[in-house]
């Protein structure tokens, strides 16, 4: 314990004598995939090895079925300007946006930065899931009531996804940190800040111009609001 206590005051006394700009950078690598700083366009940020990839990787998405949905099929064969015109007060837009604001907001932002219909419908579509599953992980009542603490089994329950899916324990060891002390069940807690930037870095990479407005309604589901 003394050891620890010892490597932690240096550690800290490391960073006291570090530059703002490398202190600014470390705080960013915790919350952030790794990223580019130089670029030409917002696309190409988080296009390095490490980055976007982190978050969900192809190979981890690509074979999942549970995140396709023939609804949300549907808006994707729509062009442009019908996918600006959706509007969530319009029952089946919002159930095909699984409910929610930030992922119809997306789909607009689409149809606004006249994006075509993808040329691989169902690995886009995958790609949405994705973005689904960082939403519901975020709005996740019994997430909120534990503080954040979720084993493997929970994630399961909420995001339809198997134990035995690549990608559900990607998400697990990416957005959850781990708990001080034995956890047989595999308990970890949710790191808020990495989730919401996960969210908003995966909607962005969605979208042609990577820019997104987003309503209070929308603010509230990615920034763990009540």
């Amino acid at each position: 314990k003394i050891q620890t206590l010892v490597e932690a005051n240096v550690v800290e006394q490391q960073q006291e004598r570090m530059p703002a700009w490398e202190k600014e950078k470390m705080a960013r690598e915790k919350v952030l995939p790794k990223f580019l700083d130089d670029w030409d366009h917002a696309r190409d940020i988080y296009s390095v090895e490490g980055g976007l990839e982190a978050i969900a990787s192809p190979e981890n998405y690509k074979h999942e079925k549970k995140l396709l949905d023939d609804s949300l099929l549907r808006l994707l064969e729509l062009k442009a300007p019908e996918l600006e015109k959706l509007n969530a007060a319009k029952t089946n837009d919002f159930e095909a946006c699984g409910k929610s604001h930030f992922m119809l907001q997306v789909l607009k932002a689409r149809g606004a930065q006249q994006a075509k219909v993808p040329a691989d419908l169902n690995t886009f579509a995958k790609q949405l899931g994705v973005l689904k599953i960082l939403v519901k992980i975020l709005q996740d009542n019994g997430l909120k009531k534990r503080d954040g603490e979720c084993t493997p089994v929970q994630l399961k329950k909420f995001t339809h996804l198997s134990t035995e899916s690549k990608l559900l324990w990607q998400l697990f060891y990416y957005l959850f940190d781990p708990i001080q002390g034995d956890h047989p069940d595999g308990k970890r807690c949710l790191h808020k800040i990495r989730t919401q930037c996960a969210a908003v870095i995966w909607a962005l990479n969605l979208i042609p111009d990577c820019w997104i407005d987003v309503p209070v309604e929308a603010q509230h589901e990615i920034a763990c609001l009540s």
